[in-house]
């Protein structure tokens, strides 16, 4: 029941009036509540507001108010007790005061460093050269009172000055060098571990840095009292790295994150094998932590930060995963406490990481080996090139993967070929192939990016950095047994994955595979090995649409968008093309008999096989670059072509009819699925230069044309376009071919030379209704009529006469008559049928009369009356059925 808007007010007036009583207690409730919530907020406000200036001064509000008013004394009360108390203003007033003098400011703080700055400015022109860093000693009392500088402004001062001096005056001597430590452990337990500030935490590791450098000014001191005083500094140093790869872990901004990687890589960069040694020990000692931080990031969207945290770990890997026989001496000599934190890098250590870093190599070869970036994959290339080139003797599991992978970065297709011949330039370092010359383009300004020239330039000039043989032979044994491995899955990235790593592994041993294996068995298990990778089924189902959609062609060639064709039908190009055009080219370069085998391999019986189209993708890769001149294969294909888009005599219906009872027909989609592949296929062999091949390849091309589905007449298009963007002209030079091709397949009953003289004449437009060859095309058509063709040819024979006529009305309604075309040899198809009209007509009309109507016809309107009077007068007086 619905009720209208005045019915309602009625409804609420109602229930009012019955409930007056309660509505007016509810009303009170709500009214008393929201007076106390309003008010007391109102009265909270009030009260922050006036306090807000004691709690910024430290001063009480009630010592401003006597301050305000010129009282020297005030009276407290204690409710607690009873008791008063006298409290003297001025006195509160001057002890807040000098509390506030002695609270450091940022004034202060500039003002002590810039003394500091001007005495050893005062020094070094006195003595030229400061060697002393005693300036550091009132700096460094001012950093022991780190608790007091409570406002964040201050103590970024603080840190913006250190970060300043650390710059100027060097770090030198063994105290200042200890107390520095000692403070700066302090504050990041204290202060920058416990703070949210991510800014200030981002300045701290700056100062950290700046630090850093300054003793690092000195390498000798660097490496032999602070890295390498294992007894003293080993726990300061694992208690820094810990803090950093807490930070690295809890700091989400990307810049402040590359100061950490920065930070850390000041520390442990050098170039001088001996001070590699100490750092080699000291990173062995935190390895398992510093993986596990750096490998949180090497999946990330940030590109620059995924490419430093590369570099940093294959710089890290390559000094620290190494045998430490040298140095049992000096981790002898340890303290018994610190000795647990001190590894002996033996074999049973190298086997552990080697154990577990593989797992983490796997992932990134997941992850990064066909990133977008190549600045990316070209640090992945290092660090796997670090792990082949100084880690191989021991890391065996991860080695074989980084073979795997920089032979998968070798085979990816990228936009800077320099970079992947650069990758490919080391790998034949280490392969010990003879390589080509290969420039190394500079790398970024960043200290960290600089190790990619320093590497490469160390494996380009070294003479003894090579692989070992066991890893050449692994490589030989992983590429017979990838080609006999059967695919577990379809996915993208496996068959991806498995492509690349053959065509590393062929792009290094194709030179001795002749000598490995037998060509012919080697031949047959790479057909199969493609077979598997390419995944047509999956293709097919996920175009179904694309596939069995249909339209009238196109009557206009000029409307068609190549471009449009080319964004519509790359869907069905294989998710593979890149890698299986490179393994194409590579293999055929060596082996030219490959082409010969793929049309051995062609399914004739079954032109629908499953294989078939994949055989025809494979040869339009194969022969795009190179001239195609079997015929014998040539005619196969058009043979095949034939079998799917011909009819070459009707009775073949009727079989269908009957057999299909029997045998079920396979889908429209696989057929087209596979015409399209086959004129692909042909689209590439076929030259216009070779005509020979044109006599039987244009008439189905127009067939083709003819056919309700988009895919196929489309294609065919596109085919026609390849020869001529004038297409009507093409077709005239061809006419000969065309004609003749149709007019056969009409003595063996067949439709296909309706439809192939229709689109002819669609395509052709003008330029070829009136060729002298068209003469012999009415001839047969009235042939065909008096020979009781079935319903099905009747029908075609007026619907090429639809499309001839309207191609003459075309011209009929242009403005200035087009010129006939006349051959003094043969008749043209005006004079052709205006003869036939004279002999038909009846003589009922005067000379003066049919004169009048010349002089108004237009020429061609005439021969198109002439041809409807003709046909009329055949059908008029054929068989009944006609």
């Amino acid at each position: 029941m619905r009720f209208s808007l005045n019915d309602w007010r009625k409804q609420v007036a109602y229930f009012k009036r019955k409930n007056f009583k309660n509505i007016q207690k509810v009303r009170g409730i709500v009214n008393t509540f929201a007076f106390f919530i309003v008010w007391g907020y109102t009265g909270y406000f009030i009260a922050n507001q006036a306090d807000k200036s004691a709690r910024e001064t430290g001063i009480p509000h009630s010592i401003q108010v006597a301050k305000q008013s010129g009282d020297r004394y005030i009276t407290k009360y204690y409710l607690n007790t009873g008791k008063k108390e006298t409290i003297d203003v001025h006195q509160i007033l001057a002890e807040k005061e000098l509390e506030a003098r002695q609270k450091p400011t940022i004034n202060n703080i500039r003002l002590c460093f810039s003394l500091i700055q001007q005495c050893y400015h005062r020094r070094l022109e006195e003595e030229q050269t400061v060697r002393d860093d005693s300036l550091y000693v009132p700096s460094i009392l001012l950093l022991r009172q780190f608790a007091r500088f409570q406002s964040p402004s201050t103590f970024d001062e603080l840190l913006q000055q250190f970060i300043s001096l650390f710059e100027l005056i060097p770090v030198s001597s063994r105290k200042i060098l200890d107390d520095l430590l000692c403070i700066i452990s302090i504050i990041l337990t204290r202060r920058i571990m416990i703070s949210n500030d991510e800014v200030q935490q981002d300045l701290f590791i700056r100062f950290f840095r700046a630090f850093c450098l300054s003793v690092k000014k000195n390498p000798s001191f660097f490496y032999r009292e602070f890295l390498g005083n294992f007894n003293q500094n080993l726990a300061i140093i694992g208690h820094y790295i810990s803090c950093l790869l807490q930070l690295y872990e809890k700091i989400n901004s990307l810049d402040y994150r590359m100061n950490i990687v920065e930070t850390i890589w000041s520390i442990i960069y050098t170039n001088e094998n001996e001070y590699r040694v100490i750092i080699g020990q000291v990173l062995a000692c935190f390895l398992p932590g510093i993986l596990k931080s750096l490998a949180q990031d090497l999946d990330s969207i940030h590109q620059r930060l995924v490419q430093t945290n590369l570099i940093l770990l294959s710089y890290i890997l390559r000094i620290s995963v190494v045998r430490s026989a040298k140095h049992v001496n000096q981790t002898d000599s340890i303290k018994d406490e610190l000795r647990d934190l001190v590894v002996e890098r033996n074999e049973q250590w190298l086997t552990i990481v080697d154990t577990h870093l593989a797992p983490l190599l796997q992932r990134l070869t997941t992850n990064c080996a066909n990133h977008e970036s190549i600045h990316v994959r070209r640090a992945l290339a290092i660090l796997m090139l670090n792990i082949l080139s100084f880690c191989s003797t021991w890391l065996k599991i991860s080695s074989n993967i980084a073979l795997k992978t920089i032979l998968v970065l070798v085979s990816t297709i990228t936009n800077d070929q320099n970079e992947n011949k650069i990758i490919k330039t080391l790998l034949e370092k280490l392969f010990k192939l003879p390589i080509e010359t290969a420039s190394v383009l500079p790398s970024s300004s960043t200290s960290i990016l600089t190790y990619e020239i320093e590497f490469i330039s160390e494996i380009l000039n070294s003479s003894t950095i090579t692989v070992s043989d066991n890893l050449l032979i692994d490589c030989q044994t992983d590429l017979f047994q990838l080609l006999n491995q059967q695919q577990s899955t379809s996915m993208y990235s496996d068959r991806r994955w498995r492509l690349q790593l053959f065509i590393g592994y062929y792009t290094f041993i194709h030179h001795h595979i002749d000598f490995l294996f037998d060509m012919d068995a080697f031949t047959e298990k790479l057909f199969r090995f493609i077979l598997q990778i390419l995944d047509f089924n999956t293709l097919l189902r996920s175009h179904l649409n694309l596939l069995n959609g249909s339209s009238l062609p196109s009557r206009d060639y000029e409307i068609f968008n190549q471009a449009e064709y080319d964004s519509v039908y790359k869907q069905l190009k294989p998710d593979v093309h890149d890698e299986i055009y490179q393994l194409i080219n590579l293999f055929v370069t060596s082996h030219s008999k490959f082409a010969d085998y793929l049309f051995e391999q062609i399914n004739r019986t079954k032109i629908t096989d499953e294989n078939n189209p994949k055989i025809f993708y494979l040869l339009s890769i194969l022969y795009e670059k190179i001239n195609f001149d079997h015929f014998d294969e040539y005619q196969q294909l058009l043979s095949s072509l034939t079998q799917l888009i011909c009819d070459d005599h009707n009775q073949r219906r009727t079989q269908r009819r009957q057999r299909r009872k029997k045998n079920i027909e396979e889908p429209i989609s696989i057929r087209n699925f596979t015409i399209y592949y086959l004129l692909q296929c042909l689209r590439t062999l076929t030259s216009s230069k070779q005509t020979v091949y044109l006599i039987d390849y244009i008439p189905l091309l127009l067939l083709c044309h003819s056919s309700i589905y988009t895919i196929i007449h489309q294609t065919s298009f596109v085919c026609l376009l390849t020869f001529s963007t004038d297409l009507p002209n093409f077709l005239v030079s061809q006419s000969e071919y065309i004609v003749d091709t149709s007019l056969r397949k009409l003595h063996t009953s067949s439709y296909d030379g309706y439809l192939i003289l229709i689109e002819y004449i669609r395509l052709g437009n003008t330029r070829v209704i009136n060729l002298p060859i068209m003469t012999h095309v009415i001839e047969q058509l009235l042939l065909e009529l008096s020979c009781l063709p079935p319903v099905e040819c009747i029908e075609l024979t007026f619907q090429f006469l639809n499309v001839f006529c309207q191609r003459v009305i075309d011209i009929v309604d242009k403005k200035k008559p087009k010129a006939i075309v006349n051959s003094s040899v043969s008749k043209s198809l005006i004079e052709f049928a205006l003869e036939l009209q004279q002999q038909n007509q009846p003589m009922e009309s005067s000379a003066d009369e049919i004169n009048e109507e010349k002089k108004e016809e237009h020429p061609w309107h005439r021969m198109l009356v002439s041809v409807v009077d003709i046909f009329q007068h055949f059908i008029s007086h054929s068989n009944s059925h006609i």
